[in-house]
């Protein structure tokens, strides 16, 4: 039974690389136009449709960077998992890998986001 946890503790990450896979970039502009219009009902905004729509454009960006180091921090945590688990406990490999695995998605955002 231990044997089966082990090996069922590596689902929850290749669960999140799928998600990351399929919907990384898709959902940006719909959540960016649901932000809006929502902040237009609680603050009385009324905006036109085409100052709506570069808005939208406009936050798409800063959207689409916090969805990214959100999930990428929910992958190093289903990542971090299986280590502790597979890994022995006084190895102190795990606190090491969860810094190296935090520090390179944060560089990965930060390269993306230069021209």
């Amino acid at each position: 039974m231990k044997k089966i946890l082990r090996y069922l503790s590596v689902v929850p990450a290749v669960l999140m690389l799928l998600f990351i896979f399929r919907f990384s970039g898709s959902l940006s502009y719909r959540v960016c136009c649901a932000l809006l219009s929502f902040a237009d009902r609680v603050f009385s905004l009324e905006l036109t449709a085409p100052v709506f729509a570069s808005r939208a454009e406009s936050m798409q960006f800063f959207v689409r960077k916090a969805a990214h180091i959100t999930e990428y921090f929910l992958l190093t945590l289903c990542i971090f998992l299986p280590l502790r688990i597979w890994l022995p406990r006084k190895s102190g490999f795990e606190t090491g890998t969860l810094f190296l695995l935090r520090r390179k998605s944060f560089r990965l955002q930060f390269k993306q986001s230069q021209p």
